[in-house]
């Protein structure tokens, strides 16, 4: 445990939050010291996200303190926060998608001259900051056309630019490559020799202790502990992480329906070559942290995103261009977002899930309204949505409705493979149960089914068979009852299973 007496730079102090009934930080201390990198991990729902949205003044804490150089910051106040030298990097970009690259990382630091904004000044401290990134992004381009890695590379130089003495950086390298990972890490190495401080928030183990001097563990909104990187081990803090969990996994018959799909070697943008069979009756769940590659693997079987290699559905080789193809040749793809990509929420559930329906005829003249309803209808009951007016917009449903309506939508394609991103993604506990359920009812009625879920502990749950990746590789794989949740976290932090 720590056992200097350093002043700390940033230092915060019995900070408390709840959401409603639910407890999210439970009297937590926490400090930074300058020329430190501060790893601060936890399992998904560990409060990491609350505490640093009250670090950055976003919402302000129940109770609690924080101070910068022993002064005390106000809290709740972006401004105050800014002002005290908190710079923070979302997980969750917030750039100015219309904007040009110089624009949006110069937007919190616009050097001036007679009192209008000096062009060339600009230009060249954006230049600057992208440089010492190890990127050559076009100042020039507006960030709508640029890829996620490169987004967020702009938003950790805006960071950068507005300068500060504590840097909290949120997953900053989930989209990264591994040279831009690189760079990123020599420029928090520079940061730190300027007696700033940054506090480095990744699911990475490797990471994490490649860079860090102390590394400080949240579970349930509570500090479990924090310790010197160089005195602890992996095990230790992935054991801090999950804790002793009971197993209460149901029982799982390995499948021996026949491979519905096939990949040989397949292979997209940062996702290495890859052998995967997916079987009738059988639920694969992807195990993979955000940008591990699982929703890219996904992505390419599902036709959102151009695959090499070979791909065999039904015995027949089979080369995506679309998602339609996919979709005709009975594979069909969830994405993680229902609001953005899965559902037309202005329209009622019966309208959603007849689009299937449509799909399916391939012609509305085949088609009467009277069908339509009675179909619509069966669906959502089949997978228990429960609402008093069905012709009501989407919106308007609880998550859980959501989720069950694009399922529902999905099932009346008569698929024969179901790729499920994230599949219970901003649902409650009940929805989620009553999700699982209906994923396992499908499987039992013949259909394959390969699911993500930022949940580990819920693809042990759920699946038959695990396959694991780290940075675009897979590294394990095998029947779920073969997975520890320790394991688990540990491949897919690392890489490699506990010694």
């Amino acid at each position: 445990m720590n056992a200097s007496a350093e002043a700390p730079l940033l230092s915060a102090s019995g900070i408390s939050k709840r959401f409603g009934g639910v407890r999210a930080l439970r009297d937590v201390a926490f400090d930074v010291r300058a020329g430190e990198v501060h790893g601060l991990i936890g399992a998904n729902g560990a409060g990491k996200s609350t505490l640093i949205n009250i670090l950055s003044g976003a919402i302000a804490p129940d109770s609690g303190s924080l101070a910068v150089r022993g002064r005390p910051v106000p809290l709740g106040s972006v401004g105050e926060a800014r002002r005290a030298g908190l710079a923070v990097v979302h997980q969750e970009l917030m750039l100015f998608p219309d904007c040009t690259v110089e624009e949006n990382i110069a937007a919190t630091s616009l050097p001036t001259r007679g009192g209008f904004v000096d062009g060339r000044r600009r230009r060249r401290m954006v230049r600057r900051v992208l440089d010492s990134l190890g990127t050559s992004i076009d100042l020039s381009r507006r960030v709508a056309g640029l890829s996620l890695a490169e987004r967020q590379l702009v938003e950790i130089g805006r960071a950068l630019c507005g300068g500060g003495s504590i840097f909290v950086l949120d997953e900053p390298t989930s989209a990264l490559s591994a040279p831009e990972a690189a760079g990123l890490f020599r420029t928090i190495g520079a940061i730190v020799e300027e007696d700033a401080g940054v506090v480095f928030v990744s699911h990475r183990l490797d990471e994490v202790f490649a860079i860090t001097r102390r590394i400080t563990v949240l579970r349930d909104g509570q500090v479990e502990g924090t310790w010197n990187t160089r005195d602890v081990d992996v095990r230790t803090i992935t054991h801090a992480m999950v804790g002793d969990l009971a197993d209460a996994r149901p029982t799982r018959i390995e499948s021996t329906g026949p491979v519905v799909l096939r990949a040989r070697g397949a292979s997209a943008p940062g996702v290495a070559p890859l052998d995967l069979d997916l079987r009738a009756g059988e639920v694969v769940g992807l195990a993979g942290l955000e940008g591990s590659g699982t929703s890219t693997v996904l992505e390419m079987l599902g036709g959102v995103i151009a695959a090499t290699g070979g791909i065999v559905v039904g015995g027949s080789a089979a080369r995506f261009r679309h998602p339609a193809d996919a979709i005709r040749a009975g594979v069909v793809y969830m994405p993680p977002d229902r609001k953005r990509g899965g559902l037309w929420l202005d329209r009622s559930p019966l309208w959603n899930v007849a689009a299937a329906e449509i799909n399916r005829a391939g012609s509305l003249a085949w088609l009467r309204f009277g069908t339509l309803r009675r179909a619509g209808n069966r669906r959502l009951d089949d997978v228990g949505v429960r609402a008093v007016d069905r012709e009501q917009p989407v919106a308007r449903f609880s998550g859980g409705n959501q989720q069950r309506v694009m399922l529902a939508r999905l099932v009346g394609m008569g698929p024969k493979v179901m790729l499920l991103n994230d599949f219970t993604r901003g649902v409650d506990v009940k929805a989620k149960g009553a999700i699982h359920e209906l994923v396992r009812g499908l499987a039992a009625e013949g259909v394959a089914i390969c699911l993500t879920s930022t949940d580990l502990d819920e693809l042990l749950e759920v699946a038959d068979r695990i396959v694991c990746m780290h940075s675009g590789r897979q590294v394990a794989s095998g029947p779920a009852a073969s997975f520890t949740s320790l394991r688990l976290v540990s491949l897919v932090t690392t890489g490699s299973t506990l010694n």
